[in-house]
This record gives structure tokens, C-alpha cells and sequence, in this order.
């Protein structure tokens, strides 16, 4: 909405200064760009900025920036659906590197335990706190409240070879079956 509410603004302004009869032209004209945008996935239908989710084999996200410079990292919804309860998170310090590929932690299930890796590489720069007095909140918001770790991206190239959440969607269907 706040995106269709500068539109309008826009539009306005311009409007007073373009004649009576380019006013709908202009208002259609600015319109069809919005909805470009929100499909392009440039911004949400409430005109925030889309933040590009990626996915790794091994089931772990990164919701990366726009800028493309900072990510956060977590296992998936269909990982801790696999692990079950988690009773334990172990992850890095802030400051600590994390190279794309290599393990950043672990967690552990009442039936199992699993190294989580980095999609990407880059230095952390916050971990979330709430996992070491309640890991099941990876359990119940997985790829929202329960991520892991935040980082300063390297660089963008490490999203390459990522999957995108359609292409995880049709990953993860191959594995149900």
C-alpha cells in the first residue's frame, strides 16, 4: 500500500502540471509499472522491498538483502519437519567466518543430530540469541523468528548454484515421494 500511496503522489505532482486529458493516461501508464514491479518481485504488494530467498541441498535458507551484502541463514521448514523437536542449537560467535559448504553449527532432535552449513561466505554478525533458551522456536518458525545466524556477505556469486523457492518447492517434492 505505501508503494500505491507514492504512486498516487506521484501522480499528483505530475499531474499538475500535465493537461486535464494525459491525467488517465499517466495514472494507467504509472499503474502498470507497480504491478511490473510487485511481479518482478522488486517490491511486495505493499511496496516494501522483496527480500530474495535462497535454498541449499542440505535444506539450510539464506534471505539475502536487496543490496545483496547481508543474509540470514537458517535450516528449513522441511528440515526441522525431518529432525523433529529440536533440544539443542549450537552456533558461532559474532565475528566468526563461515565459508559456503563448510558446517556454521549443529542441532539436535529427540531422534538425531545434523551439522548446518553456510550457503554463503561471510562473517556473522548476529546470531539469534532466543535459540539458547529456546531452540523450538526453530520447530514452530523455522524460516521466519527461527533463524540462526546473520552475515556480511562476501559476495553475491555465492548465490549462484542456490535455489530459489519455487526450485526448493520441487526439490523438496522429489524427496516425499
Amino acid at each position: 500500500m505505501v508503494f500505491l500511496l507514492v504512486l498516487n503522489v506521484l501522480l499528483f505532482q505530475s499531474c499538475r502540471t500535465a493537461p486535464h486529458r494525459d491525467m488517465l493516461a499517466l495514472r494507467r501508464t504509472m499503474m502498470k509499472s507497480a504491478s511490473i514491479a510487485v511481479r518482478a518481485g522488486l517490491v511486495n504488494a505493499t511496496g516494501a522491498r522483496a527480500m530474495s530467498m535462497f535454498y541449499t541441498k542440505e535444506h539450510e535458507y539464506i534471505k539475502v538483502s536487496d543490496c545483496k551484502k547481508f543474509g540470514t541463514i537458517g535450516i528449513s521448514n522441511f528440515a526441522q519437519e525431518a529432525l523433529g523437536d529440536l533440544v539443542y542449537c549450537d552456533l558461532p560467535a559474532e565475528g566468526t567466518a563461515v565459508t559456503k559448504g563448510s558446517t556454521f553449527g549443529a542441532v539436535e532432535s529427540t531422534k538425531t543430530a545434523s551439522d548446518v552449513y553456510s550457503p554463503v561466505t561471510g562473517v556473522v554478525t548476529k546470531v539469534n540469541e532466543q535459540l539458547s533458551e529456546n531452540v523450538a522456536l526453530i520447530n514452530s518458525a523455522a524460516e521466519t523468528d527461527g533463524w540462526m545466524i546473520q552475515v556480511s556477505m562476501n559476495s553475491e556469486n555465492d548465490l549462484i548454484g542456490l535455489m530459489d523457492e519455487a526450485a526448493y518447492k520441487a526439490y523438496v517434492a522429489t524427496l516425499e515421494h
